[in-house]
Protein backbone atom coordinates (compact mmCIF):
# COMPACT_ATOMS: atom_id res chain seq x y z
CA UNK A 1 0.00 0.00 0.00
CA UNK A 2 1.18 3.51 -0.78
CA UNK A 3 1.12 6.83 1.02
CA UNK A 4 -0.26 9.08 -1.72
CA UNK A 5 -0.43 12.87 -1.70
CA UNK A 6 -2.84 14.87 -3.87
CA UNK A 7 -2.55 18.62 -4.41
CA UNK A 8 -5.54 20.62 -5.67
CA UNK A 9 -6.32 24.27 -5.05
CA UNK A 10 -9.83 23.60 -3.74
CA UNK A 11 -11.44 20.28 -2.89
CA UNK A 12 -15.14 20.63 -3.62
CA UNK A 13 -17.03 18.01 -5.67
CA UNK A 14 -19.52 20.68 -6.80
CA UNK A 15 -16.93 23.18 -8.03
CA UNK A 16 -16.15 21.60 -11.40
CA UNK A 17 -14.89 18.59 -13.31
CA UNK A 18 -11.39 18.46 -11.77
CA UNK A 19 -12.77 18.70 -8.25
CA UNK A 20 -15.45 16.10 -8.92
CA UNK A 21 -12.88 13.75 -10.43
CA UNK A 22 -10.49 14.21 -7.49
CA UNK A 23 -13.26 13.29 -5.06
CA UNK A 24 -13.88 10.02 -6.93
CA UNK A 25 -10.15 9.29 -7.13
CA UNK A 26 -9.61 9.84 -3.41
CA UNK A 27 -12.52 7.54 -2.57
CA UNK A 28 -11.23 4.87 -4.95
CA UNK A 29 -7.71 4.97 -3.54
CA UNK A 30 -8.98 4.79 0.04
CA UNK A 31 -11.22 1.83 -0.84
CA UNK A 32 -8.13 -0.02 -2.09
CA UNK A 33 -6.33 0.47 1.23
CA UNK A 34 -3.99 3.33 0.29
CA UNK A 35 -3.35 6.28 2.59
CA UNK A 36 -4.32 9.57 1.01
CA UNK A 37 -3.08 13.01 2.09
CA UNK A 38 -4.95 15.90 0.54
CA UNK A 39 -3.35 19.36 0.27
CA UNK A 40 -5.76 22.18 -0.61
CA UNK A 41 -6.70 25.69 0.41
CA UNK A 42 -10.04 24.39 1.63
CA UNK A 43 -12.07 21.19 1.53
CA UNK A 44 -15.78 20.47 1.27
CA UNK A 45 -17.38 17.02 1.70
CA UNK A 46 -14.07 15.38 2.53
CA UNK A 47 -14.16 11.57 2.11
CA UNK A 48 -13.91 9.65 5.38
CA UNK A 49 -10.36 8.45 5.96
CA UNK A 50 -8.59 11.13 3.92
CA UNK A 51 -5.95 13.20 5.72
CA UNK A 52 -6.55 16.86 4.91
CA UNK A 53 -3.99 19.62 5.38
CA UNK A 54 -5.11 23.18 4.70
CA UNK A 55 -2.57 25.07 2.62
CA UNK A 56 -2.11 28.62 3.92
CA UNK A 57 -2.13 31.31 1.24
CA UNK A 58 -0.83 34.87 1.61
CA UNK A 59 -0.85 37.91 -0.66
CA UNK A 60 -3.15 40.53 -2.10
CA UNK A 61 -2.88 39.70 -5.77
CA UNK A 62 -3.52 36.50 -7.70
CA UNK A 63 0.15 36.16 -8.65
CA UNK A 64 1.18 36.35 -4.99
CA UNK A 65 -1.53 33.90 -3.94
CA UNK A 66 -0.54 31.39 -6.63
CA UNK A 67 3.10 31.53 -5.59
CA UNK A 68 2.19 31.20 -1.91
CA UNK A 69 -0.07 28.22 -2.58
CA UNK A 70 2.61 26.44 -4.64
CA UNK A 71 5.34 27.00 -2.08
CA UNK A 72 3.25 25.99 0.94
CA UNK A 73 1.59 23.01 -0.76
CA UNK A 74 4.99 21.67 -1.82
CA UNK A 75 6.45 22.29 1.65
CA UNK A 76 3.62 20.41 3.37
CA UNK A 77 3.86 17.52 0.91
CA UNK A 78 7.61 17.24 1.47
CA UNK A 79 7.10 17.10 5.25
CA UNK A 80 4.54 14.30 4.87
CA UNK A 81 7.19 11.90 3.49
CA UNK A 82 4.95 10.52 0.79
CA UNK A 83 5.56 7.60 -1.54
CA UNK A 84 4.20 9.61 -4.46
CA UNK A 85 2.66 13.04 -5.03
CA UNK A 86 -0.04 13.81 -7.61
CA UNK A 87 -0.94 17.36 -8.55
CA UNK A 88 -3.69 18.88 -10.68
CA UNK A 89 -1.49 21.94 -11.33
CA UNK A 90 -0.22 25.19 -9.74
CA UNK A 91 2.51 23.36 -7.80
CA UNK A 92 5.95 22.10 -8.83
CA UNK A 93 7.20 19.28 -6.60
CA UNK A 94 4.84 16.59 -7.89
CA UNK A 95 5.83 13.18 -9.20
CA UNK A 96 2.70 12.96 -11.37
CA UNK A 97 0.66 15.79 -12.86
CA UNK A 98 -2.87 15.44 -14.18
CA UNK A 99 -3.84 18.73 -15.87
CA UNK A 100 -7.64 18.54 -15.90
CA UNK A 101 -7.76 21.97 -17.51
CA UNK A 102 -5.81 20.62 -20.45
CA UNK A 103 -3.45 23.02 -22.18
CA UNK A 104 -3.51 26.70 -21.23
CA UNK A 105 -2.29 27.61 -24.73
CA UNK A 106 -5.03 25.62 -26.49
CA UNK A 107 -7.70 26.94 -24.13
CA UNK A 108 -6.64 30.53 -24.76
CA UNK A 109 -6.64 29.95 -28.51
CA UNK A 110 -10.18 28.54 -28.38
CA UNK A 111 -11.39 31.46 -26.29
CA UNK A 112 -10.22 33.68 -29.14
CA UNK A 113 -11.68 31.42 -31.84
CA UNK A 114 -15.21 31.72 -30.42
CA UNK A 115 -15.29 35.48 -31.23
CA UNK A 116 -17.17 35.91 -34.55
CA UNK A 117 -15.46 39.10 -35.73
CA UNK A 118 -11.97 38.84 -37.20
CA UNK A 119 -11.06 42.31 -35.93
CA UNK A 120 -12.23 41.48 -32.42
CA UNK A 121 -10.34 38.16 -32.52
CA UNK A 122 -7.16 40.07 -33.37
CA UNK A 123 -7.74 42.51 -30.50
CA UNK A 124 -8.43 39.63 -28.10
CA UNK A 125 -5.22 37.88 -29.20
CA UNK A 126 -3.27 41.09 -28.60
CA UNK A 127 -4.93 41.52 -25.21
CA UNK A 128 -4.07 37.93 -24.23
CA UNK A 129 -0.49 38.48 -25.34
CA UNK A 130 0.05 41.28 -22.82
CA UNK A 131 -2.58 40.55 -20.15
CA UNK A 132 -0.64 39.75 -16.93
CA UNK A 133 -3.02 36.98 -15.88
CA UNK A 134 -2.82 35.20 -19.26
CA UNK A 135 0.95 35.70 -19.47
CA UNK A 136 1.37 34.26 -15.98
CA UNK A 137 -0.77 31.21 -16.82
CA UNK A 138 1.33 30.49 -19.92
CA UNK A 139 4.57 30.96 -18.00
CA UNK A 140 3.46 28.66 -15.19
CA UNK A 141 2.54 25.96 -17.70
CA UNK A 142 5.82 26.35 -19.57
CA UNK A 143 7.88 26.11 -16.38
CA UNK A 144 6.02 22.98 -15.34
CA UNK A 145 6.56 20.98 -18.53
CA UNK A 146 10.13 22.15 -19.09
CA UNK A 147 11.36 21.25 -15.61
CA UNK A 148 13.77 18.36 -15.21
CA UNK A 149 13.27 15.73 -14.16
CA UNK A 150 9.86 15.91 -15.77
CA UNK A 151 7.02 14.36 -13.74
CA UNK A 152 4.84 11.71 -15.28
CA UNK A 153 1.97 13.43 -17.08
CA UNK A 154 -1.56 12.00 -17.16
CA UNK A 155 -3.52 13.45 -20.07
CA UNK A 156 -7.30 12.99 -19.90
CA UNK A 157 -7.55 12.64 -23.70
CA UNK A 158 -5.43 12.27 -26.82
CA UNK A 159 -6.21 15.90 -27.62
CA UNK A 160 -4.48 17.01 -24.42
CA UNK A 161 -1.58 14.62 -25.03
CA UNK A 162 -1.13 15.99 -28.55
CA UNK A 163 -1.10 19.55 -27.20
CA UNK A 164 1.61 18.73 -24.66
CA UNK A 165 3.74 17.06 -27.32
CA UNK A 166 3.28 19.95 -29.73
CA UNK A 167 3.78 22.86 -27.33
CA UNK A 168 6.28 21.40 -24.85
CA UNK A 169 7.78 18.30 -26.48
CA UNK A 170 6.67 16.08 -23.58
CA UNK A 171 8.29 12.71 -24.38
CA UNK A 172 6.17 9.60 -24.92
CA UNK A 173 7.68 7.74 -21.98
CA UNK A 174 6.42 10.43 -19.56
CA UNK A 175 2.96 10.76 -21.12
CA UNK A 176 -0.06 8.59 -20.24
CA UNK A 177 -3.58 8.97 -21.67
CA UNK A 178 -6.24 8.00 -19.12
CA UNK A 179 -9.85 8.94 -19.84
CA UNK A 180 -12.17 9.94 -17.03
CA UNK A 181 -14.40 7.32 -15.43
CA UNK A 182 -18.12 7.35 -14.71
CA UNK A 183 -20.43 5.95 -12.03
CA UNK A 184 -22.37 3.35 -14.02
CA UNK A 185 -24.78 2.55 -11.20
CA UNK A 186 -25.70 6.09 -10.26
CA UNK A 187 -26.34 7.06 -13.87
CA UNK A 188 -28.06 3.88 -14.97
CA UNK A 189 -30.92 4.54 -17.44
CA UNK A 190 -33.35 2.38 -15.45
CA UNK A 191 -32.87 4.30 -12.19
CA UNK A 192 -33.10 7.65 -13.97
CA UNK A 193 -36.28 6.59 -15.81
CA UNK A 194 -38.04 6.30 -12.45
CA UNK A 195 -37.19 9.96 -11.77
CA UNK A 196 -38.21 11.27 -15.20
CA UNK A 197 -41.73 12.49 -14.40
CA UNK A 198 -40.86 14.28 -11.11
CA UNK A 199 -37.72 15.75 -12.69
CA UNK A 200 -39.72 17.21 -15.57
CA UNK A 201 -42.26 18.56 -13.14
CA UNK A 202 -39.47 20.18 -11.12
CA UNK A 203 -38.16 22.02 -14.19
CA UNK A 204 -41.70 22.90 -15.37
CA UNK A 205 -41.38 20.87 -18.57
CA UNK A 206 -44.32 19.72 -20.67
CA UNK A 207 -44.55 15.93 -20.44
CA UNK A 208 -44.42 15.53 -24.22
CA UNK A 209 -41.50 17.93 -24.80
CA UNK A 210 -38.24 16.92 -26.45
CA UNK A 211 -35.67 17.93 -23.84
CA UNK A 212 -32.02 18.82 -24.40
CA UNK A 213 -29.73 19.27 -21.39
CA UNK A 214 -26.41 21.01 -20.80
CA UNK A 215 -24.40 21.09 -17.55
CA UNK A 216 -21.60 23.67 -17.43
CA UNK A 217 -20.11 26.38 -15.23
CA UNK A 218 -18.41 28.41 -17.99
CA UNK A 219 -21.28 29.30 -20.31
CA UNK A 220 -19.07 31.19 -22.78
CA UNK A 221 -16.62 28.38 -23.34
CA UNK A 222 -19.20 25.59 -23.29
CA UNK A 223 -21.28 27.02 -26.13
CA UNK A 224 -24.48 28.25 -24.46
CA UNK A 225 -24.71 31.22 -26.87
CA UNK A 226 -24.41 28.89 -29.86
CA UNK A 227 -27.02 26.57 -28.34
CA UNK A 228 -29.46 29.49 -28.00
CA UNK A 229 -28.89 30.50 -31.63
CA UNK A 230 -29.52 26.95 -32.83
CA UNK A 231 -32.63 26.57 -30.66
CA UNK A 232 -34.07 29.80 -32.07
CA UNK A 233 -33.85 28.31 -35.58
CA UNK A 234 -35.77 25.15 -34.77
CA UNK A 235 -39.35 24.89 -35.95
CA UNK A 236 -41.14 22.52 -33.60
CA UNK A 237 -44.84 22.73 -34.32
CA UNK A 238 -45.22 18.95 -34.01
CA UNK A 239 -43.68 18.70 -30.52
CA UNK A 240 -42.70 21.14 -27.74
CA UNK A 241 -38.98 21.73 -27.18
CA UNK A 242 -37.18 22.50 -23.93
CA UNK A 243 -33.52 23.11 -23.09
CA UNK A 244 -32.35 22.72 -19.48
CA UNK A 245 -29.08 24.54 -18.74
CA UNK A 246 -27.59 23.77 -15.31
CA UNK A 247 -24.52 25.40 -13.80
CA UNK A 248 -23.34 28.16 -11.48
CA UNK A 249 -22.66 30.80 -14.17
CA UNK A 250 -24.83 33.91 -14.18
CA UNK A 251 -27.52 33.38 -16.82
CA UNK A 252 -28.80 36.97 -17.26
CA UNK A 253 -26.91 37.66 -20.50
CA UNK A 254 -28.09 34.36 -22.00
CA UNK A 255 -31.68 34.85 -20.87
CA UNK A 256 -31.67 38.19 -22.67
CA UNK A 257 -30.20 36.58 -25.81
CA UNK A 258 -32.95 33.96 -25.75
CA UNK A 259 -35.60 36.68 -25.32
CA UNK A 260 -34.15 38.72 -28.18
CA UNK A 261 -34.22 35.64 -30.43
CA UNK A 262 -37.75 34.72 -29.37
CA UNK A 263 -36.94 31.37 -27.77
CA UNK A 264 -36.76 32.21 -24.05
CA UNK A 265 -39.85 30.10 -23.30
CA UNK A 266 -37.90 27.03 -24.39
CA UNK A 267 -35.09 27.51 -21.84
CA UNK A 268 -34.82 26.55 -18.18
CA UNK A 269 -31.72 28.00 -16.50
CA UNK A 270 -31.64 25.71 -13.49
CA UNK A 271 -28.59 27.09 -11.65
CA UNK A 272 -26.09 25.01 -9.71
CA UNK A 273 -27.35 21.47 -9.04
CA UNK A 274 -25.94 19.56 -6.08
CA UNK A 275 -26.94 16.39 -7.93
CA UNK A 276 -27.23 16.45 -11.71
CA UNK A 277 -29.26 13.24 -11.77
CA UNK A 278 -32.54 15.10 -12.27
CA UNK A 279 -31.09 16.98 -15.25
CA UNK A 280 -30.24 13.72 -17.01
CA UNK A 281 -33.51 12.12 -15.91
CA UNK A 282 -35.52 14.93 -17.50
CA UNK A 283 -33.54 14.91 -20.75
CA UNK A 284 -33.85 13.04 -24.03
CA UNK A 285 -30.54 14.31 -25.47
CA UNK A 286 -27.41 15.78 -23.92
CA UNK A 287 -25.88 18.70 -25.83
CA UNK A 288 -22.40 20.11 -25.19
CA UNK A 289 -21.28 22.44 -28.02
CA UNK A 290 -18.05 23.37 -26.26
CA UNK A 291 -15.20 25.43 -27.64
CA UNK A 292 -12.71 23.59 -25.43
CA UNK A 293 -13.02 20.71 -23.00
CA UNK A 294 -10.09 18.40 -22.22
CA UNK A 295 -12.46 15.45 -21.56
CA UNK A 296 -15.92 16.36 -20.36
CA UNK A 297 -16.98 14.30 -17.36
CA UNK A 298 -20.62 15.32 -17.86
CA UNK A 299 -20.56 13.86 -21.38
CA UNK A 300 -19.51 10.50 -19.91
CA UNK A 301 -22.29 10.78 -17.32
CA UNK A 302 -24.84 11.52 -20.05
CA UNK A 303 -23.64 8.54 -22.11
CA UNK A 304 -23.98 6.35 -19.01
CA UNK A 305 -27.51 7.70 -18.56
CA UNK A 306 -28.34 6.37 -22.02
CA UNK A 307 -28.63 9.81 -23.62
CA UNK A 308 -27.50 10.50 -27.18
CA UNK A 309 -24.88 13.25 -27.12
CA UNK A 310 -24.19 16.20 -29.41
CA UNK A 311 -20.74 17.68 -28.79
CA UNK A 312 -17.72 19.01 -30.68
CA UNK A 313 -14.31 17.69 -31.61
CA UNK A 314 -12.94 20.43 -29.34
CA UNK A 315 -13.95 18.06 -26.51
CA UNK A 316 -11.54 15.24 -25.69
CA UNK A 317 -14.52 13.04 -24.83
CA UNK A 318 -15.50 13.10 -28.51
CA UNK A 319 -12.55 10.78 -29.22
CA UNK A 320 -14.37 7.80 -27.76
CA UNK A 321 -17.59 8.50 -29.69
CA UNK A 322 -18.59 7.40 -33.19
CA UNK A 323 -20.24 10.00 -35.43
CA UNK A 324 -23.86 9.00 -35.89
CA UNK A 325 -23.50 6.19 -33.34
CA UNK A 326 -23.90 7.56 -29.82
CA UNK A 327 -24.79 10.99 -31.17
CA UNK A 328 -23.26 13.64 -33.40
CA UNK A 329 -19.97 15.57 -33.51
CA UNK A 330 -19.31 19.06 -34.83
CA UNK A 331 -15.91 20.35 -35.90
CA UNK A 332 -16.75 23.71 -34.33
CA UNK A 333 -19.61 25.20 -32.29
CA UNK A 334 -19.64 28.07 -34.79
CA UNK A 335 -21.45 25.85 -37.30
CA UNK A 336 -24.91 26.87 -36.07
CA UNK A 337 -26.65 25.37 -39.11
CA UNK A 338 -25.19 21.92 -38.49
CA UNK A 339 -25.89 22.17 -34.77
CA UNK A 340 -29.51 23.04 -35.57
CA UNK A 341 -29.79 20.11 -38.00
CA UNK A 342 -28.40 17.68 -35.44
CA UNK A 343 -30.88 18.88 -32.84
CA UNK A 344 -33.74 18.60 -35.35
CA UNK A 345 -32.78 14.97 -36.03
CA UNK A 346 -34.09 13.97 -32.60
CA UNK A 347 -37.63 15.00 -33.42
CA UNK A 348 -37.54 11.67 -35.26
CA UNK A 349 -38.18 9.79 -32.03
CA UNK A 350 -37.03 6.46 -33.46
CA UNK A 351 -33.45 7.82 -33.29
CA UNK A 352 -33.46 8.19 -29.51
CA UNK A 353 -33.66 4.53 -28.45
CA UNK A 354 -30.87 3.01 -30.61
CA UNK A 355 -28.49 5.91 -30.02
CA UNK A 356 -29.22 5.91 -26.31
CA UNK A 357 -28.51 2.19 -26.01
CA UNK A 358 -25.26 2.58 -27.94
CA UNK A 359 -24.33 5.49 -25.66
CA UNK A 360 -24.80 3.31 -22.59
CA UNK A 361 -22.70 0.49 -24.09
CA UNK A 362 -19.89 2.96 -24.74
CA UNK A 363 -19.99 4.36 -21.21
CA UNK A 364 -19.77 0.84 -19.77
CA UNK A 365 -16.20 0.69 -21.13
CA UNK A 366 -15.18 3.55 -18.79
CA UNK A 367 -16.14 2.65 -15.20
CA UNK A 368 -14.39 4.35 -12.28
CA UNK A 369 -12.61 1.10 -11.43
CA UNK A 370 -10.83 1.17 -14.78
CA UNK A 371 -9.74 4.78 -14.32
CA UNK A 372 -8.46 4.24 -10.79
CA UNK A 373 -6.53 1.09 -11.73
CA UNK A 374 -4.90 2.92 -14.65
CA UNK A 375 -4.05 5.84 -12.36
CA UNK A 376 -2.57 3.47 -9.79
CA UNK A 377 -0.25 1.98 -12.41
CA UNK A 378 1.16 5.45 -13.14
CA UNK A 379 1.41 6.31 -9.44
CA UNK A 380 3.24 3.04 -8.75
CA UNK A 381 5.60 3.70 -11.65
CA UNK A 382 6.39 7.18 -10.33
CA UNK A 383 6.76 5.89 -6.75
CA UNK A 384 9.27 3.29 -7.93
CA UNK A 385 11.32 5.96 -9.67
CA UNK A 386 11.22 8.10 -6.56
CA UNK A 387 12.50 5.24 -4.38
CA UNK A 388 15.34 4.50 -6.78
CA UNK A 389 16.34 8.18 -6.95
CA UNK A 390 16.37 8.42 -3.15
CA UNK A 391 18.54 5.30 -2.89
CA UNK A 392 20.96 6.61 -5.52
CA UNK A 393 21.39 9.89 -3.66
Amino acid sequence: MMKIGIQIERFDPLAGGAEKYTDELVRGLLARGHTVHLFAREARSLPAGAHFQAVPVAGWFRRQKDRSFAQNADRLAEAAQLDVLLSTGKTYAMDVIQPHGGSVLHSQQQNIARIPSGCLRALKALFNHVNPRQVRARRQESLLYRRRPLPHVVAVSRMVADDLRRYYSVPEERLHVIYNGVDLQRFHPASLAARRAPARERFAIDGNALVFALVAHNFKLKGVAELIQATARLHTAERPLCVVVAGKARPRRYQKMARDLGCDSRFRFAGLQEAVDDVYAAADVYIHPTWYDPCSLVVLEALAAGLPVITTRCNGASEIMTEGGEGFLLDTPADIELLTNHMATFFETERLGPMGRQARRLAEQFPWDRNIEEMLRVLELAAGEKRRNRSAS
